[in-house]
């Protein structure tokens, strides 16, 4: 084998070796977004669910037969009327949208980072690429989550 061939050879190994590590990357950001909104979502579910009735009982405009006062005196009433599936009420859905969000955030996130990195900063500006790359995954997962949260808040409601 010549130089030349070997050089190009060993060029193209190391491609793929770092194509490789950011495949990885990506995989496991996204991974640890889908657990990590999946077991956000179980444990903030009746909490989430009290803040949406909360929010509703204050900007609509008829008046509602149901009164809540207060963050916990809420929780017990939904538990009190509905039981504790009642605490869960659009669980369903939250248990789909919230890891969706997360685990496209986190892996976009990652995606924009580097490539903002690479081609626009060549690393000079950490602060300014982390500032660009969070609004730009907040947007995009933001849009492609928005229908399903949607959905979460008329269950809930």
């Amino acid at each position: 084998m010549k130089t030349s061939d070997k050089l190009i050879s060993s060029s193209s190994s190391s491609l793929n070796d770092e194509t490789n590590k950011k495949r990885k990357k990506i995989f496991i950001d996204w991974l640890a977004g889908l657990i990590g909104g999946f077991t956000s979502a179980t444990i903030c579910a009746p909490l989430d669910l009290a803040r949406t009735r909360q929010i509703l009982l204050v900007t609509t405009k008829k008046k509602l037969q149901i009164q809540y006062n207060g963050f916990s005196q809420t929780l017990r009433k939904i538990y009190k009327d509905e039981g504790l599936l009642g605490l869960y009420k659009g669980y369903n859905v939250t248990a789909i949208c919230l890891p969706l969000f997360h685990s496209l955030y986190f892996s976009t996130f990652y995606m924009i980072n580097s490539y903002l990195n690479e081609e626009y900063f060549s690393g000079q500006r950490p602060l300014l690429s982390n500032i660009c790359s969070a609004a730009l995954s907040g947007l995009i997962c933001d849009t492609i989550s928005n229908p399903l949260w949607v959905v979460r808040t008329r269950i809930q409601s």
